[in-house]
């Protein structure tokens, strides 16, 4: 026999994504705020710094994705900073290519460091699909029953 139909709704509704928390790394302050504008984000919650001493602290809280836009100079030292901690050595890591391309001294330094080199353009379509509004009843994992 079925079970009489009832007027109040399903408790397992879909509930909002939290907020990918994102890590923005430049070397300046005029660059960070750039990129910053530049990727155009609303829904997520950024964390921004520009030198490797701020990286450090930062490297202690977690993040679901750091955004890197550094020189070619900085880049080692500034994966290696991410990647030496228990917090976010397992994080994706996307780096902003403009300022790299061509550079001899940075080949094979994002493979090492499992960091995936990005044009601006492929920086946004893979940021856009996160900053959307969206629900998600059990894909992220976090705030699920």
């Amino acid at each position: 026999m079925l079970a009489p139909k009832t007027s109040h709704q399903s408790p397992l509704r879909p509930i909002p994504r939290p907020k990918l928390r994102i890590l923005l790394v430049s070397d300046s302050r005029d660059a960070l705020q750039q990129l910053h504008r530049r990727l155009r984000l609303t829904r997520c919650e950024i964390t921004g710094v520009s030198s490797l001493a701020e990286l450090a602290g930062a490297a202690q809280v977690e993040q679901d994705l750091a955004i890197i836009d550094v020189g070619s100079e900085q880049i080692a030292p500034v994966l290696q900073t991410l990647r030496e901690g228990n917090v976010l050595n397992k994080i994706p890591v996307l780096v902003q290519t403009t300022r790299l391309n061509n550079e001899v001294g940075v080949a094979g330094v994002l493979p090492t460091y499992r960091a995936m080199p990005c044009s601006h353009t492929e920086l946004q379509t893979l940021l856009r699909y996160y900053d959307e509004p969206r629900y998600d009843s059990l894909s992220s994992g976090r705030g699920v029953l």
